[in-house]
């Protein structure tokens, strides 16, 4: 749309039909069970690994907060791709390796995410992201970065928090909000699953 209007053509002759998917639920299987220590939060990716998809720069953020906070969680990359190898290097070196936990593919992931705590978008560049209208779908408290659609989807401090790209700090406050605010993640989750309903189910895409 901002493409469009940039070149000249006329902001009411511009609609934007945004992806759709449908409002399913999970099959109710927790993949978490067993993997999860009691009161530990669990963070999630779902992403092709690769370095568009910011996940270094994640790892960066979560090495910030084990030093800085005694709450408990674990992160859950859930993909395969050509960046996985390097990616758990690199957390063997920062010294979070205990704490990140490698899931490969999946393909339950509306179940994963029903039963997440926070679900992450590190990416450095999106379209109109599935991946987060998922997130959005299971109610799922939001970190994604500001780029591409991911501001269409969710609005910052409403229905997630999004911080710039390619900055590891950003990420790591915002994701500390989240970790020390049940009341917080409730509340975004709640009104990422109501403005997914409102705005980008299927039958809306379809209506558009």
């Amino acid at each position: 749309r901002n493409f469009l209007i940039g070149k000249g053509v006329r902001a009411d002759k511009v609609l934007t039909v945004y992806n759709g998917i449908i409002p399913q639920v999970s099959d109710g299987i927790n993949p978490f069970a067993g993997m999860l220590k009691q009161n530990e939060i669990s963070l999630v990716t779902a992403s092709r690994i690769t370095s568009v998809k910011g996940l270094s720069f994640l790892l960066d953020a979560l090495a910030m907060l084990r030093q800085k906070t005694s709450i408990p969680f674990r992160y859950f990359m859930i993909g395969e791709g050509p960046e996985l190898r390097p990616l758990k290097t690199k957390a063997k070196t920062l010294g979070i390796d205990d704490i990140v936990s490698y899931q490969g593919y999946q393909s339950n992931i509306a179940s994963w995410l029903a039963h997440a705590d926070i679900f992450l978008m590190p990416s450095l560049s999106e379209a109109h992201s599935i991946g987060l209208l998922e997130a959005m779908r299971a109610g799922k408290a939001i970190v994604a970065t500001n780029v591409g659609g991911n501001p269409e989807s969710i609005r910052d401090g409403v229905d997630g928090l999004l911080v710039p790209a390619q900055n590891a700090e950003a990420l790591a406050v915002a994701i500390m909000k989240l970790l020390e605010s049940e009341e917080l993640r409730n509340r975004l989750g709640k009104s990422a699953r109501q403005r997914f309903l409102d705005n980008f189910t299927e039958d809306q895409m379809k209506a558009n």
